[in-house]
């Protein structure tokens, strides 16, 4: 019987280890916050201690000897979850104190001049949309506005958030800037385009701004073949990949180590000399690398392909070509 209780509280363990997310000290994240398992599992091994004393208790001799091994056990028990008690509540106090050094201060201004004023208010970690920035815009003029955001980055690399917001004369809105990536979000810069709602005449362009949420979280580089360079700006094919929604498509890794913003696009695409309708097209950021892909929207390509072909054109912030490949050619099979 013993055996048994013992077996079905490991199999409710693993159950509720599977359902959960364990975080940092072995703590469970459950959206709220932190649920420290510690002490409940303690409780659990304790009762089966004590249901295995009471079922090998046969006669009055082993009563007594029970009763003070069940004591013993008891205060061990309370002195061992009291230094669980206070060894965790130490190093919750460490990790709040470090995520308080490293972690942007909510309610901070990123923008303001005359006609808005954007805050940053906290981020959203649980949204079926992604992870974002929640931020207030106020509109402090007397005409419509629309905001949205440029050259948007993640841990350094590039990103195209889901945000554009319309903010009536005098009015304030809350909204949130969400991101493709499904890194964790450490480091993010970005810059703001605002413009009249009515004439869409730029009112604005901002400086770009860095909000740091956790400078400990980076993301990894994806690993790829270099197969071209030019002003500082690297391109490398990573694969082919087959997505269920938008066919099969090539990646790219471009790295932009210059002075200054480039756009990368592709022209000419054929496969195994066969033109198609093809696109790739990435703003790359000073400093900043992105991931990128080749997609065919529409288009029925081959199940067998072995070369791929194209050119690549670079421009800077102004539109103009500062360099055109010459055709690349890339095996893919």
């Amino acid at each position: 019987m013993l055996e048994q209780n013992i077996l079905l509280t490991f199999r409710t363990k693993h159950a509720i280890m599977r359902l959960f997310h364990f975080g940092k000290k072995g703590n469970i994240i459950k959206k709220g916050g932190y649920y420290n398992m510690k002490h409940k599992w303690l409780a659990g091994l304790l009762l089966i201690a004590m249901l295995g004393a009471m079922g090998g208790c046969s006669g009055a001799g082993n009563s007594s000897a029970s009763q003070k091994a069940e004591e013993s056990s008891a205060k061990e028990s309370s002195a061992a979850e009291e230094s669980s008690d206070a060894e965790e509540s130490q190093n919750e106090d460490s990790s709040d104190a470090e995520k308080s050094d490293n972690a942007a201060d909510e309610s901070k201004v990123l923008f303001e001049d005359s006609t808005v004023r954007i805050t940053y208010t906290g981020t959203d970690e649980e949204s079926w949309m992604g992870k974002g920035l929640k931020v207030t815009i106020e509109n402090l003029s007397d005409k419509n506005i629309s905001v949205q955001t440029r050259e948007a980055s993640v841990n350094g690399v590039m990103d195209d958030p889901y945000f554009s917001c319309d903010v009536a004369s005098g009015k304030t809105a809350n909204d949130t800037i969400y991101f493709s990536t499904k890194d964790e979000l450490g480091t993010v810069e970005l810059s703001f385009h605002i413009f009249d709602s009515d004439t869409f005449d730029t009112i604005a362009d901002t400086e770009k701004v860095t909000l740091v949420i956790d400078d400990c979280i980076t993301s990894e580089k994806t690993e790829a073949d270099k197969i071209y360079e030019v002003n500082g700006v690297v391109v490398s094919y990573a694969g082919k990949v087959d997505d269920d929604i938008w066919g099969t498509e090539f990646q790219f890794l471009i790295e932009n180590n210059g002075t200054e913003t480039y756009t990368v696009r592709a022209e000419n695409i054929s496969i195994d000399n066969t033109m198609y309708d093809g696109s790739m097209y990435a703003e790359v950021a000073a400093g900043k690398y992105a991931n990128e892909t080749m997609s065919f929207i529409g288009e029925e390509l081959p199940a067998e392909m072995n070369e791929l072909e194209f050119k690549l054109v670079i421009s800077n912030s102004s539109y103009e070509t500062v360099a055109e490949s010459d055709p690349i050619k890339v095996s893919i099979q």
